[in-house]
């Protein structure tokens, strides 16, 4: 790829669902935080619903093991179920956050990208950032996210380009920019 790259294209609501669960599932506090919400509260309420029943009671009997069977099972379909059980709550959340227009993030984007960082041209105006300004980004299959310093982001979907090859060689190209210039922690 040249000095400077243009692309063009449109984000809609799925495409922050995307990115905000890619963030969520990928983003190193998050990932521990998963953990905890998916895993260890549930075990632990189990734990602590046992033990004072068991308190109670005086002991364990028929009806507390049936009990904890229950509760040990909605411990896995919460587990299993709870991705999508964020997923919904995001696009319902992102329906009320982004139905106003115009927002800079949803609509039509043009984008280019230089040695220097990259530019935004959206309906509600253009941005400018450099690549110090970015403090993490992610990649899957189908898009690159650049979380910036704040809460801000950039979703760059492989849909923009003209083929799997432009795309990997934009993302290798933008992890390059982004490593020369990161800011060292």
């Amino acid at each position: 790829m040249g000095n400077n790259v243009d692309i063009q294209y449109e984000l809609d609501l799925n495409d922050v669902v995307q990115y905000q669960s890619y963030f969520l599932t990928n983003y190193p506090a998050y990932k521990r935080l998963r953990l905890l919400l998916r895993i260890i509260i549930p075990i632990g309420i189990v734990a602590l619903i046992t033990t004072i029943i068991s308190a109670l009671l005086g002991g364990i009997n028929n009806g507390i093991i049936l009990f904890i069977g229950l509760l040990e099972l909605f411990v896995v379909i919460y587990s299993i179920f709870f991705p999508k059980i964020i997923q919904m709550i995001l696009m319902k959340s992102n329906n009320r956050i982004f139905s106003q227009k115009p927002n800079a993030l949803i609509g039509k984007h043009q984008v280019s990208i230089n040695a220097d960082g990259f530019n935004d041209i959206n309906e509600t105006g253009q941005s400018t950032i450099r690549w110090n300004g970015i403090s993490w980004l992610g990649c899957n299959d189908q898009y690159l996210f650049l979380q910036l310093t704040g809460s801000s982001f950039f979703i760059l979907p492989k849909r923009a380009f003209s083929g799997e090859a432009n795309f990997k060689k934009f993302v290798e190209t933008v992890k390059s920019y982004y490593e020369k210039n990161k800011v060292k922690k």
